[in-house]
């Protein structure tokens, strides 16, 4: 159980990663720049707060 927890986790990332790519794609077609690494870091604190 515990490895198809973190096997869901690391497919939720991954999902996530590509979600945050997409729209960093269009912010910066905006001229906005936001750091996705910060982004990352909150939500892999909430999964795991949760």
């Amino acid at each position: 159980m515990i490895i198809r927890g973190r096997l869901d986790l690391l497919f939720e990332l991954h999902e996530l990663e590509q979600k945050i790519s997409e729209k960093l794609e269009l912010l910066e077609e905006l001229g906005i720049q936001i750091d996705s690494e910060e982004v990352l870091l909150n939500k892999i604190t909430n999964l795991k707060s949760s």
